[in-house]
Order: C-alpha cells, then structure tokens, then sequence
C-alpha cells in the first residue's frame, strides 16, 4: 500500500549515507532529541510545529493537546477549506493510516486510538524560502523523509507520511500581478501578463484576485485546489482545453531543495530542473511565476440523459446515449465547447434522480462565445438523440446563460468536492479517435463502468481538458509533463471498486487495488491501449506507473531527482525515484526496495 513513510538509522549529527537501508523513525536510537529539534527551530525563527491533530480533542484525555473542539471537528471533517487550514490535516485521512480521526468519520474505529501513525512528527510553518532549505538539509542530514503539504487536496496520499518532517506551504502567499514579466536574468525578448503567487493560495482565490485586475489563469476546476501540488505533473482546469495544462503556464519558480540552496529556475537558467517540475519530488517551490490572460465572457448550459422506463430497451438506449455524447466530446471542444460529462450508476446517481439505469450529466461552458454558439453546437446531437432513440429517453437541456467574466461563471459554478471517505480511481487519457470509435455502442461503456458491487454502483468523468490546447503548446514550454497530454482530448476518470471502510486501510486498500488492476485496468487497455493517465488522479496501484504516468521523460527525470535530492529525502507513492523504495502503511516504514 502506498501512503505514508518510514525512516531508518541515522546519525546524530552528521550527513547519512544514501546507503541507509530505512529511513528514520522515532523508535530509532539516532532518532533527534528534542533539543535538536529545538536547535531547528531556532534556526527558522520558530517556525517549527510539533503536530497536534485536530481530532484529538474527540479522544478521551486530548492525547495531544488539540485546541480545535472536537464539535467543531466533527462538524468541519468533510470539509475540505477545514482540513487546507491545519497543519497536520489532509482530505484523505485514510492515507495517514486513519490517524486519530473523529468518531462518525468514515474509517473510525475506537480500537485504532488517536496516534501520529502515519503522520508527520514536525511540521515546518514555512514562511522564506531560506527557511525551507535549512529545514531540508537538516533533515536530509539525518536521513528523516520530508513530506510537502499545500492544501492537503490529494487523491492519492502524497501529502501525508508517517515519521516525518513536513514543510507546510499554507503562508507562503506572495501574489504581484505583472501587465509585463520577463525572466530575472533576461535580456530582452518576450514578456508575458503574469502573475508572481507563492504555493499556499488557492485557485479560487488566484481567480478572484486576477478578476480584479481584468485577467484569468489556468488552473484547477474546484476552488479548494492549492496552486502547488497541482501545477505538478500537469494540472488540468476550465481553460486547459483552450491554453493548455497550468503546468504549461509556469515561467519561473523559486524551490529549495535538501543540498541547502535555493534556486531561480527558468527559460534562463537552471534548465533542467525548470523543465522536471513537479514540486514535492525534486524540492519544495516557495514561488511561482504563471502567465495570465485577458478575462472573457463565458456561458454556461447543462444536458442530462437518463432511460425514460425501467425496460431492458430503455436502459439500452440510455448507455448508447451515453455513447453518442461522448463520442461527440471532441467536435464539441474543436468548436469552443468545454466542460465535465459524469456518467453514474446505483448509488453513485444520488438524489433526486431515481436510479434507472445511466444517468449522464454534462456541464458544458465556452469562454469568449455566446448562447447561441454553444446551442449551434449542442442542439444537433440532442436532435439525433431524439431521433434514435425518442421516448425511451427522459433528455433535459438547460439553455446557456452568459456570464461577464471567468470568475464570474466560476463563482456560479463552483461546487465542493466530496471528501474524507475511502476511495480509488482509475483513469486514461484518451484521444479522439478512441471517443469517436465509440459512436453508439454504449456496450463499451457499460463494460468499462462494470462495478464490482452492482449495488454500489459506478461512475464515469470525462473531463474535456485536453485536445487542442494542451497539444498546441510550443515544445519548448512543455517541460516533462507525460507526453500522451499532448495527444489527447479527454481525461476519464472511473470508480468501479468497492472499498470496505470497516477493514484496516492497507487491506481495503490492498483488496480494492487487486481488483481495479484485474478488471478495470484491463477493460481500459481494450479501450485504448497503452494509454497515459494523470499523476494526480488515477490508480496508484497499477504496476506499470513509470510507462503510465511519466512515459518517456521518466530516466532523465530520474536523473534530476537525483542531482539535487541525492540523499532521496523527498518520496511520493509512483513519484520519480519512487521505485527505489517500499513503504508499508501498517508500520509506516520507508525501505529500500
């Protein structure tokens, strides 16, 4: 299982070797002693947190001393604005082993106590970025692993780790808004309408900031979402279909790394690590420079679909809808037509709409368009659903709205993503012949949404977020971003296993991995085979991650985690250098491989 971390033998004061077998952990006799980390904390200004979970409060005694009350805890657990503003917490409490969560939180367990287990032990308040970098090497020195938390939204557990230091971006929160940025060392040439905005702000804030200045970003689609975790690996949002990944839109970051240093890295200089990205892997970024653009209008419309009956031809015509629209996806975004379709069965359609079958609900928008641009472009494949399929189908169209500016369709649009609950996901990137070959043989569909219990059902993302775009950024702006981005239009994401919240996470975990691998990995290599998937959302259980999420960059990537984090402090689950290590989620123990 993959979540949390170990730490093996270090030495008291000194460098560690690269050759240590584990990383650090308090049960260690080198682990540091409190006045070694008080001397780390004097040398960051006091900046250094010992973690205290929030829902210790919600435990007899208050193990740890948790000034949150353990009401207010409860009734904030699934929210995520609650969790991006404490140090220790993150959406996922799951991948932290389900460390001294509240009693009614999903995986609760009385049994299991409030402890740190897969928590980090300290966490640096990180305010400068000198200060970042003397906490790095600090911890390098001692072969203690270093976790990096934004927001904590992370699917796939990669801001949590068991034994230790974490460097919390939360207050790194410059923001300069730039009408002409140009390189620290360039010498003329092009500039660019950016934006200078440290890795502890949102992207709805980023958004409302830059609506104040006439401009729009490309970043993430839920507010919630911190600019730094997710500019790594790619990054995709609202405008990505027409600017490309936000990954895309960097033009220079500020990282510190374990060495000690901090480095400006851009067009200019520090080549190589400008073009890794991925913050977290090769060091922690305390800034970045991103490209703005000039705000537009942006309209809104809706379409849902479901079987009119509860018949066997009803429910078939619904998936072969299901299958027209998806197959008509591409022409949509070719033609300015963005958006999210969700595909749904069981109990993952939710209320109010009875279960009949599929249920598919696409929220369309378009920027710099109008209405009847995006009726031109919807009504034609309302007119065919109707002529295929008539009064088997129940179809409702809401009729676009306009909006004066992105944030302001933002703002209407915006909703909270659901978290604090067990899963796993499964996705590809898939191009526009696969949608196309779909056409109206909802067959496929419903084989790849197969659940693993029928009652519990399935769900099914397409994400137009790719396509033009993303495949029309100049190579030399690309940076090592997965390569299959560039060929594709959609980013799928399906949830088809059951995971039991009453097992041990690394069980659940375990058992529900077995089965996507064995099924719905499979059904998405008949789809598309050897397709790429997005780091952030995906399986993080699949063997073949290194061809899946990194492709053809993964060995010079390797190469450049290993310039400049050699003492390999900093590990993500299917990170770069990742392979070289295992980690067991019940003892927390980060081991060579």
């Amino acid at each position: 299982m993959l979540l949390s971390i170990i730490f093996p033998l270090l030495i008291a004061t000194a460098s560690v070797s690269a050759a240590s077998e584990c990383k650090l952990s308090p049960s260690d006799a080198s682990w540091p002693s409190a006045a070694a980390w008080s001397a780390l904390n004097g040398s960051i200004s006091n900046t250094l947190l010992r973690t205290v979970p929030a829902a210790s409060s919600c435990w007899p005694g208050n193990p740890f001393g948790s000034k949150v009350d353990c009401a207010t805890v409860q009734a904030s657990w699934t929210s995520a604005y609650f969790h991006q503003k404490l140090p220790e917490s993150v959406d996922f409490p799951v991948f932290t082993n389900n460390s001294c969560i509240p009693p009614g939180a999903t995986g609760y367990s009385e049994a299991r106590g409030c402890t740190l287990r897969g928590l980090p032990h300290y966490i640096v308040n990180a305010s400068s970025a000198e200060h970042v970098a003397v906490a790095l090497k600090w911890a390098a020195d001692r072969n203690i692993r270093v976790i990096v938390k934004g927001t904590g939204h992370d699917l796939c557990g990669r801001s949590s780790g068991a034994n230790s230091l974490s460097i919390w971006t939360h207050n790194l929160r410059i923001m300069e808004f730039h009408d002409s940025w140009s390189p620290e060392n360039g010498t003329g040439g092009e500039t660019w309408s950016a934006a200078t905005v440290g890795p502890g702000w949102t992207w709805g804030e980023i958004y409302e900031h830059a609506d104040h200045y006439g401009k729009a970003a490309v970043g993430g689609g839920t507010a919630s979402v911190g600019v730094g975790g997710h500019t790594g690996a790619g990054g995709h949002g609202p405008l990505s279909f027409a600017k490309g990944l936000a990954s895309d839109q960097i033009l220079q970051v500020t990282m510190a790394t374990t060495e000690g240093k901090v480095y400006t890295a851009n067009d200019k200089q520090n080549q190589d690590l400008f073009w890794a990205g991925c913050p977290g892997v090769y060091g922690v970024v305390t800034e970045y420079v991103i490209r703005t653009y000039p705000t537009s209008n942006a309209v809104l419309g809706s379409i849902q679909v479901q079987a009119a009956l509860n018949t066997t031809d009803s429910i078939a015509a619904a998936w072969d809808a299901i299958a027209l629209i998806s197959s008509s996806l591409p022409d949509f975004m070719d033609r300015g037509v963005s958006g999210t379709t969700f595909v749904a069965t069981g109990s993952l359609v939710g209320s109010p709409i009875p279960p009949i079958g599929p249920v598919v609900m696409a929220s369309l928008n378009a920027f710099n368009s109008t209405a009847a641009a995006m009726n031109a472009t919807i009504l034609p494949v309302l007119d065919q659903l109707q002529q295929n399929f008539g009064a088997k189908l129940t179809t409702i169209y809401t009729p676009p709205s306009e909006f004066p500016t992105f944030f302001a369709w933002f703002n209407e649009t915006l909703t909270d993503m659901p978290i604090a609950y067990y899963g796993i996901l499964s996705s590809r990137l898939l191009s526009k012949q696969t949608l196309q070959s779909l056409s109206t043989d909802g067959q496929k569909i419903k084989d790849l949404m197969t659940p693993q219990q029928d009652d519990f059902g399935s769900a099914l993302v397409l994400t137009m977020t790719a396509g033009r775009g993303v495949a029309e950024v100049p190579p030399w702006r690309r940076g090592a971003v997965l390569p299959a981005w560039r060929s594709s239009y959609v980013h799928a994401i399906a949830t088809t296993a059951f995971i039991d919240d009453e097992l041990p996470p690394a069980q659940a975990f375990a058992e529900a991995g077995a089965w996507m691998n064995n099924n719905t990995e499979l059904r998405w290599d008949a789809l598309q085979p050897n397709a790429g998937a997005y780091f952030h959302e995906t399986n993080q259980f699949t063997p073949v991650w290194k061809m899946r999420f990194w492709g053809a960059n993964y060995d010079r990537l390797k190469e450049i985690k290993l310039k400049y984090d050699a003492s390999e402090s900093l590990y993500v689950a299917q990170g770069v250098g990742s392979d070289d290590w295992t980690y067991d989620l019940n003892s927390g123990e980060l081991c060579r491989a």
